[in-house]
C-alpha cells in the first residue's frame, strides 16, 4: 500500500514537472522576445553601453543620429534634434526606447533578428552595431517641420506607388539630446509632445472621409454618377435635426463631382442615408478602420469607424462627411488617399531601406502589396474628383502650375466643444504624368482644410520637386 501511495506521488510530481517544463517552453517561445527586450532587462542594458550603437541615415547617407566616444563612454547623438524625434524615437535606460530606436534596436546593437537563442549571436565586430539606412530625406522632414511652426498636428509625406516614407513630422516635439535633464517639463506638456500625433493621434477625418464615401456609393448605390440633390445649405431628417454645409452655402442642383469638388455637406449627408450604416462601415474597414495597418518600423494606431443603429439618421449623416464619433490618424487618411493614386491598391509603409555593416548592405527592403482595396475603375473616378478640387474647388490653395495635384481638404468640428476652432486637413498626391508623392497635412485647430494645411501641402510639394522627389 505504501509502495502504491509512493508511486502515485512520484507521478503528480512527475506530470507536474512535466506541465511546468512545457509551459516554459511555451511561454519562451511565443513571448521571449519581450522578456530579453524588456526594458527592465539589465543584461540588455549592459551591452547597449558596451557596443558602439550602430547610426541611422537618411536616404542619402546623411547621418541623422550618430554613435561618438565621449571620455571612454559610448554617447548617442541625435542629429535630428527636434525635427526627427517622433520618428527615430530615443533610447535612454530611464525612460526606455521609443520610434526606429525601439523597432531596430537589435540591428543598432549589432545583433542579426531571429529566435529567442540567438538574441545575442556573434557577429564580425562585437563593438559596433549595424547601420540603419532610412527612406526618409532629411531636407524634406525639416523644411516640414518648420512649416508647422507653433502649430500642433502632423505631416507625412510618401511615395504612394513604393510605400517609402520620404517624412513624417508630429508637433509639438521635443529634443532627444536632453531627454532627461527636460523629462518632466516635456512629460507633464499639456500639448503631449511624446505623442507621435502622425501614427497615434486621433482626430475627426471631417470631409477627408468623403473619399470613403464617395467610394461607398459608386460601389452600392446605382447610377450615383447621374444622381443629383438640390442643395439648399441645409438637409433635414427626422423632421427635426439638421445637417448645413460648412459656411451653410446653398449649392443647387448638384452631382456627386461637383459635391466633391466643394464639399457638399449636404449631399454627402444624403448619400449616408442612403447607403446607412452596414455598407459605409464595411467600406472603410477595406481602408483599414478597425483594424491594424502593417507598417514596418513603426506601429500604427487603429483608426476608428463605430457600429450605428438605423435608427440614429442623424449619425449616418454625420459619418458620411466624417464627423459624429468616426476617429482618424493622419497616416490613415493618407494611406486612403495612397489607395486612390496607385489604381485601388494599398502599399504597406515603410521607414528602413537597408541594414548596413561596413558600407555593405546586409539586409533590404522592398516594396510590400498589402491587397487591392477598390476597383482600377472606381480609384479613376474619385481621382478625378480629388483634381477637380484642387483646380477648382476647396482645395485651390494646393494648386501648383506645370504639376498635377489631387486632393480633399477637411474641417473637423470639435464633437462635444464646437466654439473652438476646427482642425485643417488636406491630404492628396501629386505628380507629372502619374502620382509620385502623397502627403497629409494636419493642423490642429487650424481652421478650414483649404487654408493652412492645403497651403503647407503646396509648399512642400514644390520643395520635394526641387529635391527631384517627383518623377
Amino acid at each position: 500500500m505504501k509502495r502504491k501511495s509512493m508511486k502515485n506521488v512520484l507521478i503528480v510530481f512527475l506530470v507536474l514537472f512535466i506541465l511546468i517544463i512545457s509551459y516554459i517552453g511555451f511561454y519562451y517561445i511565443f513571448n521571449g522576445r519581450d522578456v530579453v527586450m524588456s526594458v527592465y532587462n539589465n543584461r540588455l542594458w549592459s551591452k547597449r553601453r558596451e557596443v558602439v550603437r550602430g547610426n541611422i541615415l537618411d536616404r542619402d547617407g546623411k547621418y541623422l543620429t550618430e554613435s561618438v566616444v565621449e571620455s571612454g563612454v559610448n554617447k548617442l547623438k541625435y542629429n535630428g534634434g527636434k525635427a526627427f524625434a517622433h520618428v527615430l524615437g530615443y533610447m535612454d535606460p530611464v525612460y526606455g526606447l521609443t520610434g526606429l530606436q525601439n523597432t531596430y534596436d537589435l540591428e543598432l546593437m549589432g545583433e542579426r533578428r531571429g529566435g529567442i537563442f540567438s538574441t545575442f549571436s556573434k557577429k564580425e565586430n562585437l563593438n559596433k552595431g549595424y547601420d540603419i539606412k532610412t527612406t526618409l530625406n532629411e531636407k524634406l522632414q525639416r523644411r516640414a517641420f518648420a512649416l508647422m511652426g507653433k502649430n500642433r498636428g502632423a505631416i507625412i509625406m510618401m511615395n504612394p506607388k513604393s510605400g517609402e516614407i520620404y517624412s513624417m513630422v508630429s508637433a509639438p516635439s521635443y529634443d532627444p539630446n536632453y531627454l532627461q535633464d527636460n523629462w518632466k517639463i516635456i512629460s507633464t506638456d499639456k500639448n503631449s509632445p511624446l505623442i507621435n500625433r502622425a501614427v497615434s493621434g486621433m482626430y475627426p477625418p471631417a470631409s477627408t472621409f468623403k473619399i470613403i464615401t464617395a467610394v461607398a456609393a459608386l460601389e452600392h448605390i446605382e447610377g450615383v454618377e447621374d444622381y443629383k440633390v438640390d442643395d439648399t445649405g441645409v438637409l433635414k431628417y427626422n423632421g427635426i435635426d439638421i445637417l448645413t454645409n460648412y459656411d451653410s452655402k446653398p449649392h443647387g442642383k448638384i452631382d456627386i463631382e461637383e459635391a466633391f469638388k466643394i464639399s457638399s455637406n449636404v449631399y454627402f449627408g444624403d448619400l449616408g442615408l442612403k447607403l446607412g450604416n452596414k455598407k459605409l462601415k464595411s467600406t472603410a474597414e477595406r481602408f483599414h478602420f478597425n483594424r491594424n495597418t502593417p507598417c514596418d518600423g513603426i506601429v500604427i494606431d487603429n483608426s476608428s469607424f463605430p457600429e450605428v443603429d438605423y435608427q440614429e439618421i442623424g449619425t449616418l449623416a454625420q459619418s458620411a462627411i466624417g464627423q459624429s464619433s468616426i476617429l482618424a490618424t493622419p497616416m490613415e487618411m493618407l494611406l486612403t488617399a495612397n489607395v486612390i493614386a496607385n489604381k485601388g491598391i494599398m502599399m504597406r509603409p515603410f521607414l528602413v531601406a537597408e541594414v548596413i555593416e561596413n558600407n555593405q548592405v546586409v539586409k533590404s527592403f522592398d516594396s510590400v502589396k498589402v491587397e487591392r482595396i477598390i476597383s482600377t475603375k472606381n480609384a479613376k473616378l474619385v481621382k478625378e474628383y480629388m483634381k477637380k478640387t484642387v483646380e477648382d474647388g476647396t482645395g485651390r490653395a494646393a494648386n501648383i502650375l506645370g504639376l498635377n495635384v489631387y486632393g480633399k481638404t477637411g474641417t473637423a468640428e470639435h464633437e462635444n466643444t464646437p466654439e473652438r476652432p476646427p482642425h485643417s486637413w488636406f491630404v492628396g498626391f501629386a505628380g507629372n504624368e502619374e502620382p509620385s508623392i502623397s502627403f497629409v497635412v494636419l493642423i490642429e485647430e487650424g481652421g478650414v482644410g483649404g487654408g493652412r494645411a492645403a497651403t503647407i501641402a503646396r509648399e512642400l510639394v514644390e520643395y520635394a520637386d526641387k529635391l527631384g522627389l517627383i518623377e
